[in-house]
């Protein structure tokens, strides 16, 4: 956005806000009048509440404007971001920074006092103390420190967006401060959305809700305001229809309005009654946050005979994914399908036709997997990756393949193709609106199944810093997140896993529950939970996201129904287990979706059955171990080894585990490797061979400490005073 751009917008968000800014030039002409004639200057607290888009960015921009024109104050800013949210203190040490960064150090200590060692680590100005800060404490620092900085810089005025994604720290200091406000030389002026208040600090509700404080309440705009804003930017031959449209398709949202008309002009849509155009145009703009929202605009757009065939394509390809994100993915099919029977040749019917083959391929209850994979397979198998769409199509083979546990050197030749010199492809990107994030997150998905781990972890690091760039926090930021957990659960960093998911599993929660993204963060949590040894905790997130039957309707990392009867396995549970992941086993058989890393069925349900049916678990566990060696990976061969060693008998068990160590050395899944050293140390102990079991049980502890797979380590330290050390 260029800056004129900027200004435009900015000015657009301070229409028919007139009330708002005359509260701010009463609240500062109050506070600032007394020190002018002479007296001490009253404080107080104003509050501006908002739903999204309804300008309170530009509102408080405004504020400090006019409180460093006509009230000649000292105006410290900060924001709330949900990104830093778990950061103590975060919004007051950005408040405090501008002040305090140009002090030389005795000015500093100067300023806090005795409270420089209490209060200074919070606001990164003293190193950090032995033990924790008692929070009181902290408080009690900061509040000195901002008295001194009121008193000695009169008029001070503290300016705070975004107040409910602060951190709590830094809540529970301003609701404990506010009531000293009247009798300090100092104004606050707070932003934040009603229906987003924290529920971690329901005191900061009860004082933006409280008889004391009233707060400045934004409205959306009337009819003739968005009149204003459209014939401001698209001319005075705007007519009455057309701008009456824009604000029943906005609902007279400012921030929506503003970038409706900016759209409609960028498109050259002409200003008179284009509604399909409009819905489009608004549908667009809502499916980074609100699948439902984007499906009735878009399906409405689509239904009007007036919507222009070069945005039909791109309506219907949109309205999918919005339909795929909200988990409803046959009508995501459907809606791909209707359009391609009526488009020619070209790409846009390519792009249709991928769109088909995508939504189906992620069912997790589709009949015809076996079918439609062959003819993918069919058209896939010829191609090059000379455009997009074949580019598209390739990665979704690979993807199809990596389910499947086909070949895992195939399937990554494939995927490469689906590449640009090792890159996305210019026009597949995670922020490209033509093919949207689902392709590079299905590419990055099979080089993670299939041991490239680095071509994963750059596409997910790649993904968070796209996403995080472009403002995107929905699904699409809580799904790069899944995605950064997934490649470091494979590579056996399980703690930073858990760290990844579990952030990307909170932005989920802001959307909403059972869908898709969710479910994914859920699944990945429970299962680097238990690698890490965590049952109890993983059987909490299950709890806390309504992990049970019906499952998800799409394709989820891990498989959601085997991961169940892993987890029912987990807690002992075993004959549930095995009801559980029997039915899970047939599902996927039926499907030929033989992958024993993402879905290993087979050898859990061998683990279950292995006291009471040991002749149906070893045939099961020989089973596991052939899909694992078609696949053909280091960590699938060696994993299915490793697990199916415990239901062999004496040095067949030995020679198992040997050969999945060897596998596993060479693979990028660490933990695997760990959990595979302890295993065979034990086999040798029990062996009689105390030496080399010693040996593999050191290796074993080392590498599942620094793996933070708390389980292994036990039982590593558990066998290795067994053998007397």
């Amino acid at each position: 956005m260029t800056g004129h751009q900027h200004e435009q917008r900015h000015a657009a968000a301070l229409f028919e806000r007139e009330r708002e800014i005359a509260a701010a030039e009463r609240a500062v002409d109050s506070f600032c009048g007394h020190a002018a004639a002479g007296d001490a200057p009253l404080g107080g607290l104003l509050l501006y509440s908002g739903e999204a888009g309804l300008g309170k960015t530009a509102l408080l921009t405004e504020v400090r404007r006019i409180a460093m024109e006509r009230g000649h104050c000292t105006v410290l800013s900060a924001r709330g971001s949900e990104s830093v949210r778990s950061v103590p203190f975060h919004v007051v040490r950005q408040l405090l920074q501008p002040a305090i960064a140009p002090m030389s150090a005795a000015a500093r200590k100067d300023l806090f006092g005795a409270w420089y060692d209490i209060a200074g680590p919070a606001l990164g100005v003293a190193p950090p103390g032995e033990g924790q800060p008692d929070p009181q404490g902290v408080r009690d620092g900061i509040d000195w420190v901002i008295t001194r900085l009121a008193r000695n810089t009169a008029p001070l005025v503290l300016v705070i967006d975004d107040a409910h994604w602060a951190d709590g720290e830094s809540l529970a200091w301003l609701t404990s401060f506010a009531v000293r406000l009247p009798e300090l030389p100092l104004l606050v002026v707070v932003s934040y959305r009603p229906d987003e208040l924290p529920e971690h600090d329901p005191a900061f509700a009860d004082l933006v809700g409280g008889r004391d404080a009233r707060p400045v309440v934004l409205r959306e705009l009337t009819p003739a305001a968005v009149a204003d804003l459209v014939r401001a930017t698209l001319g005075d031959g705007a007519d009455a229809p057309f701008c009456r449209e824009v604000w029943a398709v906005t609902g007279g949202n400012p921030y929506e309005t503003v970038e409706l008309i900016a759209k409609a002009r960028d498109r050259a849509i002409e200003p008179v009654e284009e509604r399909a155009a409009l819905l489009y145009e608004l549908g667009c703009s809502t499916l980074l946050t609100s699948p439902h929202t984007t499906i009735g605009h878009l399906r409405e757009a689509l239904a009007l005979p007036d919507l222009p065939e070069e945005l039909r394509v791109d309506a219907a390809y949109r309205l999918s994914q919005a339909y795929g994100h909200n988990s409803q993915l046959p009508e995501a099919a459907e809606v791909v399908a209707v359009q391609a029977a009526r488009t020619p040749n070209g790409p846009g019917l390519m792009r249709l036709q991928v769109a088909h083959c995508l939504w189906k391929s992620m069912r997790a209850d589709d009949a015809d997997s076996f079918g439609r994979t062959q003819r993918i397979a069919d058209v896939a198998d010829r191609l090059d990756g000379g455009c997009d769409a074949e580019r598209a199509l390739l990665a979704l083979r690979a993807f199809e393949g990596m389910l499947r546990g086909e070949d895992a050197l195939r399937v990554t030749e494939v995927n490469d193709r689906a590449l640009v010199d090792g890159r996305l492809a210019p026009g597949m990107g995670w922020t490209n609106t033509e093919w949207g994030f689902e392709i590079p997150s299905i590419i990055c998905l099979t080089f993670a199944y299939t041991d490239r781990l680095d071509h994963a972890e750059e596409l997910s690091s790649e993904a968070v810093r796209a996403f995080e760039i472009s403002g995107w926090s929905g699904a699409h930021l809580a799904f790069a997140h899944d995605l950064a957990g997934l490649v470091r659960r494979r590579r056996g960093s399980l703690a930073e896993a858990e760290t990844f998911l579990r952030e990307g599993l909170r932005l989920a929660g802001r959307l909403g529950p059972g869908l898709p993204v969710q479910w994914d963060g859920t699944c990945l949590l429970i299962d680097t939970l238990l690698a890490r040894g965590h049952v109890a905790e993983a059987q909490a997130v299950a709890e806390a996201n309504s992990f049970r039957a019906p499952y998800s309707p799409a394709v989820v990392m891990p498989d959601a129904a085997c991961l169940a009867g892993r987890l029912l396995l987990a807690r002992g549970r075993r004959a549930e287990a095995v009801t559980e992941l029997e039915a899970a086993g047939r599902k996927l058989a039926e499907r030929g979706r033989n992958n024993t890393l993402w879905a290993p069925w087979a050898l859990d349900l061998a683990d279950a059955l292995a006291d009471d049916d040991p002749e149906r678990a070893r045939t099961l566990s020989a089973q596991a171990v052939q899909h694992a060696a078609r696949f053909g990976t280091d960590t699938a061969i060696g994993e299915a080894l490793r697990r199916a060693s415990a239901l062999a008998e004496g040095g067949r068990a030995l020679s198992m585990l040997e050969s999945a160590v060897g596998h596993l050395r060479r693979s990028p899944s660490r933990y695997e490797y760990a959990a595979a050293l302890v295993d065979h140390g034990a086999a040798l102990r029990r062996d009689g061979q105390c030496g080399r079991a010693a040996d593999r049980l050191r290796e074993g502890l080392g590498l599942a400490e620094e793996c933070g797979a708390d389980g292994v380590a036990k039982k590593a330290r558990e066998e290795l005073a067994a053998v007397g050390l």
